[in-house]
């Protein structure tokens, strides 16, 4: 399991979305 990668994209995701960081 990448939880660096993953975590860094997620990251990077939710700073595009933030409402969905709020849920």
């Amino acid at each position: 399991t990448i939880v660096t990668g993953a975590g860094d994209e997620t990251l990077r995701f939710w700073n595009v979305f933030p409402s969905a960081k709020s849920q």
